[in-house]
């Protein structure tokens, strides 16, 4: 029960679960290996927590954008400032090098993950992720976002 001096204040919406990721690229295809696609999420109350990391085994001419689809709730629109996620993405056997860091925005009102070049030391970014892409990669994903 609440504290005293508290209304009602128990947790009364919390949900574990699964989702499977997606890859949209600007052109080109990349297929998520169908052995390492589980991520995991946890939403208490209007925030969803997202986990884990894929597999990227067999692309084609991968270039421009980078789209991680198959998030479990649809991103709120909200106003200002909210109505979005950041979401930290770590990678690993890249081909080439890039400019600063990967970066994954949850856009307001989307359930997908579009992952950028983020250069340091600028508000600069560059789309242009899926040149980076092979046919050998993990993408390790970690984030929450508001629904």
């Amino acid at each position: 029960s609440p504290a005293a001096g508290m209304t009602a204040e128990i947790l009364d919406d919390y949900e574990e679960g699964t989702w499977t990721p997606a890859i949209t690229l600007g052109s080109g295809t990349a297929a998520v290996f169908a052995s390492y696609n589980t991520m995991q999420y946890t939403k208490i109350g209007n925030i969803v927590h997202i986990r884990g990391k894929f597999h990227i085994n067999n692309t084609s001419t991968p270039s421009g954008s980078v789209t991680i689809t198959g998030l479990p709730f649809t991103c709120t629109s909200g106003t200002e400032s909210s109505g979005h996620g950041v979401v930290s993405v770590q990678t690993w056997a890249l081909n080439g090098t890039l400019t600063g860091a990967p970066v994954g925005i949850i856009g307001a009102g989307t359930a997908t993950i579009l992952v950028i070049d983020k250069v340091y030391d600028s508000t600069e970014g560059s789309g242009d992720w899926g040149d980076h892409l092979d046919n050998d990669i993990w993408i390790l994903v970690t984030g929450h976002y508001e629904v």
